[in-house]
Formats: structure tokens, sequence, C-alpha cells
């Protein structure tokens, strides 16, 4: 019924529903919503977004900017907003959604999020993500304009290029993920430099890399001291660490060796070969490298000397390393 009244009302772009849906509200191909003018959708006193019912597809390019709901629904089916194919990830091209606001969603199955155009993206009590048997594509692949997505309840993670294709992508929250599962996890070629907080981490099954071969800038993970033991970023931008605390002042007798970290004593830091850290003393390069050195005070004047370690990575990119 809702198809049919906006195909005989075609200059109606804006679409309010209150109530709850039922099974028999999926839609097929033909009576997806992206077939319609529909800019604007707000759902009031709801439960799901079914399946198939917005959809865009490469046949049905979007014209739907903005997606709000009062916080009632609770699940997003099956191709709901964006048509998920197994073997095509081109529909997310034609998705114009760049407002989302849902801030009861707990559930999403594939087809919700691909190709989002906005700049945030924030879903403070998704805890799960579905998928059909043997399917584990994902729904965060080619999102161009996004700068921050937050999942803070979500537990497990699985998919192919998760978080892949976001080149203006800065920060990510997954405090809460203790499990991933995936194929080529922030495959990106990122403009900025990427934190990603997935300090709970402690199950990490990778079939092929994180992060990406050909960027020119570092992506920061936050680990826990469970981390995994591999983290598959031989050849990509991932540094992965577990802390930054490192001391500030030390005091030594000229002549000694004196074991310094860059980022704590308790914690670690683990990079591929395109990375390295250097050391920089009283402004200038010194000959040491690497998250810890053993500085040999021999070489030193007395009194005060600043030790700053730099994060290297590629053959310009070079970054103060932070608390």
């Amino acid at each position: 019924y809702i198809y049919i009244y906006l195909t005989k009302n075609p200059k109606l772009n804006h679409l309010i529903i209150e109530g709850e849906f039922g099974r028999i509200n999926s839609s097929n191909g033909s009576t997806r919503l992206s077939n319609t003018n529909i800019e604007t959708l707000e759902l009031k006193n709801s439960n799901v977004l079914p399946a198939g019912f917005y959809s865009v597809t490469n046949d049905s390019p979007s014209k739907l900017t903005n997606y709000s709901d009062d916080g009632t629904v609770k699940i997003m089916y099956h191709s709901s907003l964006v048509f998920d194919s197994s073997n095509d990830k081109s529909h997310h091209e034609n998705n114009k959604l760049n407002y989302f606001k849902s801030a009861g969603l707990k559930t999403i199955y594939p087809g919700v999020f691909d190709g989002y155009k906005g700049k945030e993206l924030y879903l403070p009590h998704l805890e799960l993500i579905r998928f059909y048997d043997g399917d584990i594509r994902n729904n965060f692949y080619g999102m161009p304009n996004v700068e921050k997505i937050s999942l803070p309840l979500l537990q497990n993670l699985k998919g192919t290029d998760v978080f892949s294709e976001m080149p203006k992508l800065k920060e990510v929250n997954l405090e809460k993920v203790t499990k991933i599962t995936s194929t080529r996890l922030f495959d990106n070629k990122n403009e900025k430099i990427v934190y990603v907080d997935l300090s709970s981490l402690n199950e990490l099954n990778e079939s092929e890399y994180i992060g990406n071969k050909k960027s020119d800038l570092p992506m920061y993970i936050k680990v826990n001291k469970n981390h995994p033991n591999h983290f598959f970023n031989d050849d990509t931008n991932a540094f992965f660490y577990t802390g930054l605390q490192p001391t500030d002042e030390y005091i030594a007798i000229k002549g000694c060796s004196l074991k310094i970290s860059s980022i704590g004593e308790n914690n670690k830091i683990f990079y591929g070969n395109k990375g390295n850290i250097i050391w920089y003393i009283d402004g200038k390069k010194s000959r040491y490298t690497g998250s810890e050195i053993d500085l040999n005070t021999e070489e030193l004047s007395v009194g005060n000397h600043i030790l700053n370690p730099i994060i290297l990575y590629g053959a310009n990119c070079k970054i103060k390393l932070e608390k």
C-alpha cells in the first residue's frame, strides 16, 4: 500500500510511517521504495525496517538522503536500505544517504550502510551483525565522506573489506569488539592518520591483511595486553600498540647504558616493514632506531638532553609519538 500510494503521489518526498511492520511488509524488486521519489524517511513507534524496503540498486538509483527513527527500530533486515549482492559491490555507489539516526538499533543484516555518504556514523546500541549461512559480507564499505564511525557495543565483527574504501576516515570506535573474522580489514588509502580503538580484541582471524599497502599515512590501532599474536600488517600501514605511557625523565651516570622505551616499559608496538621508530637527541637525528633502545650515555655530555621518538612510515612520513 505504501508503494502504491507513493507512485500515485510522485511529488511526495518526505515519508513518515507510524506503527509496526509485519513480515508481509517485506518488499520485492518491483515495490522497493527506491523506485519512488522519497528523500526523507522517518519511522515512529516502529519495530523493524523490513527486508528490501528501500533497497538501492543500479537500476533504481537512490533519492533518499535522510533516515531517522525515534529509537523504536531494533532490527534492519537484509537489503533494507541498499541491495546486497554477493558478487556486485557497485550498488553502494548509488546510495545517497548522508544522514542516519537510529538510537535503538541493535541488529543489522547485510544491505544497510554500504555507500553511506555522511561524515559520521554513530550506532550507540548496535550489538549484532547477522548473516545468512556462509555469508560474511559486511555493511561498512565504500563510504567516501565518512570521518568517524562509532560502534561502542558491538562485540563480534566479520566480513570482507570491512571499513574499506573510506579515504577520509579518521576515527573508529570498536572498544567492545573481542573477535574479528575478516578479509582485508581497514584497506583504505587514507588521507589522514586514522585512530582505531580495538582495546578489547583477543581473537583475530584475518585471511589476507589489515591496513593498506599503498597509503602514505599510518593508522594506529589500540589493542590490550592480551592481544592476538599476529596482526597481518607486514606490508601495510597498520601500527598496533598497547598504550603510550613513556617515562618523562631519566637520570643516569655518564658512561652507563640506559634502556629507554618510546611507549613505556609495559607497552608494546607492532608495525610492518614500512615502519620504524627513529630517535632525535637534542633536535638531531641519532643512530638509534626501534621502540626500545639502549642509550650509550658515554656519547652525551653531562647535563640535560631531550630525546624524541618519531614514527617513520614510508619514505617521507614522520609523526611524533604522543601520549
